[in-house]
């Protein structure tokens, strides 16, 4: 691939575009041989041109880099502004993206402006061709997953979003009825959108409404709703409430749309699939600063509004508020994951960022979100010198490939007598046991230590983000904050490790301080 400084000098200004683009963190193996996918995505501040979309054949998870089973055949598509432009990979509309991580780059000649909501479909198939046995589908993004059969609001068959596959066309629910304690009680059909060609009941999966019903950006999401459409002559032509959640607002009911397994005999997949490429890139029209986040779940996004992302299409509380002072972000973060399981488990990750910088994109900044997850697994006298080392050999692997090093401290982690929320009292939270032992997470404990070891500058770094010093309790600096928002709310998680979806993550992205990126 060549040295780094060949890499480096290569390097045009391309940034990520979409903000909720990540490495894959799951994957499919089940029977079906096709699946069809649509991601939302809403680009940063700037215009951009040249764009990219890469997708993998392999995925990272907890402390690991898992190889897939077959290679796929994949097409893909953008839609921005109500224009379909499909993705060329080296001239073809189609390409075979090998096992074990092979890679594929798409490039469509369309211009995205800024803040801006866009589209991107794709559809692979298994390179078995639906003969018995399994097949990855692992890039996968947090993105808000809209789509009718590949339509998306619409029933132009001359569309062909779907790139080729005949699935049904059009079905679409009406407006579910809400009660008086937040629960669907029913779902008309659409008398205009019944769809073609269906043969089989289909799911039902609602879209994300207005704020109160499940939209992104809502504090108080909607969830649990369940049920499936009744087929006859090849259209929906009724709907089967199984479950009808919890959440929901009268006065602004969610969307709801169907379709999904089973549809036109496809194997189409699930209406919940959110997978998409792993990065969608782009040529900025100003000059905008890259930062690529490396790390755990806080920093993966866990809990991040509704789970899926904010209005903006950002995930996880750190990429909201770069998001905010304007800066491009790009992710390898995935819940579960150690400095020592990186270290360990780096080679693919670590090939692909370079196969980026090889083609312009290179990091202006790392922002490396480890270290809680070594804590709460190791009880050693050295876990302390242990994780430094490996935060710092992260860094030095960052910094040889030009981008300068933002590191964070580590958040309470802590119990409660109860399995409902006590959170919101100082009294109710103990430590953490590690291994029997609180050593690490009680007050003056080892992750204070460490703490306060990387805020006097024990590991080299252009900056850091002291989460912490906004999370711990100014009294019992064990405990997680009870004062943010009056003692009502508790600002953690009922795990006693993540900031809290109603609390934690909006105090922390409105008064978080970011070091300057420019």
């Amino acid at each position: 691939m060549g040295s780094l400084t060949t890499l480096l000098s290569k390097s045009q200004n391309r940034v990520a575009i979409a903000n909720n683009c990540n490495l894959p963190t799951n994957y499919n193996s089940g029977a079906n041989w096709v699946q069809n996918c649509w991601t939302k995505h809403h680009s940063g501040g700037s215009g951009y041109v040249a764009i990219e979309a890469t997708f993998i054949n392999g995925v990272i998870s907890t402390n690991s880099e898992q190889n897939a089973y077959y290679d796929f055949v994949l097409r893909a598509g953008i839609l921005v502004n109500g224009q379909f432009t499909q993705f060329l990979f080296d001239g073809q509309i189609e390409t075979t993206v090998s096992k074990n991580w092979g890679m594929a780059v798409g490039k469509a000649n369309v211009y995205i402006p800024p803040n801006t909501d866009f589209y991107i479909t794709n559809r692979r198939v298994a390179a078995d061709n639906g003969a018995a046995g399994t097949y990855n589908i692992i890039t996968t993004t947090a993105g808000t997953n809209i789509r009718q059969d590949g339509i998306i609001s619409g029933t132009d068959t001359s569309k062909d979003y779907t790139l080729g596959v005949g699935v049904a066309y059009g079905a679409k629910a009406g407006t579910p009825v809400v009660n008086g304690s937040g629960v669907i009680t029913s779902i008309p059909m659409d008398p205009a959108n019944k769809g073609t060609g269906y043969s089989a009941g289909v799911n039902l999966a609602l879209w994300y409404g207005p704020a109160g019903s499940n939209q992104p950006g809502s504090l108080y999401a909607g969830s649990g709703v369940g049920g499936y459409g009744n087929v006859g002559g090849g259209q929906v032509t009724s709907i089967t409430i199984t479950s009808g959640g919890t959440g929901h607002s009268q006065s602004t009911p969610p969307q709801a749309f169907i379709g999904g397994t089973g549809t036109a005999n496809t194997g189409f997949g699930t209406t919940t699939a959110t997978y998409g490429p792993s990065l969608i890139s782009g040529i900025p029209r100003r000059r905008t600063p890259s930062v690529l986040l490396l790390g755990d779940s806080i920093t993966a996004g866990y809990g991040s509004v509704d789970t899926i992302g904010d209005l903006n299409g950002s995930y996880g509380l750190y990429e909201q508020a770069l998001v905010n002072r304007g800066v491009s972000v790009h992710k390898m973060a995935v819940s579960g994951e150690s400095s020592a399981g990186f270290m360990a488990t780096k080679t693919q990750q670590l090939n692909y960022m370079d196969a980026q910088i090889q083609r312009g994109m290179r990091p202006t900044h790392v922002v490396i979100g480890l270290g809680v997850n070594d804590f709460l697994t190791n009880n050693n006298s050295d876990v302390i010198s242990y994780t430094q080392g490996n935060i710092n050999n992260i860094a030095n692997l960052w910094r040889a490939r030009g981008a300068k090093i933002i590191l964070t401290t580590i958040t309470p982690a802590n119990t409660t007598s109860s399995g409902s929320n006590k959170f919101t009292t100082i009294a109710e939270q103990s430590p953490a046991l590690v291994s029997g032992s609180t050593l690490n997470f009680q007050a003056g404990g080892r992750v204070e230590q460490y703490n306060s070891a990387m805020l006097s500058g024990a590991i080299p770094n252009d900056g850091i983000i002291d989460i912490s010093s906004y999370c711990r309790s100014t009294t019992t600096t064990s405990a997680w904050r009870i004062d943010a928002y009056g003692g009502a709310t508790a600002f953690c998680a009922n795990d006693g490790i993540h900031p809290s979806v109603p609390a934690g993550i909006p105090y922390l992205v409105a008064n978080m301080a970011i070091p300057t990126i420019n």
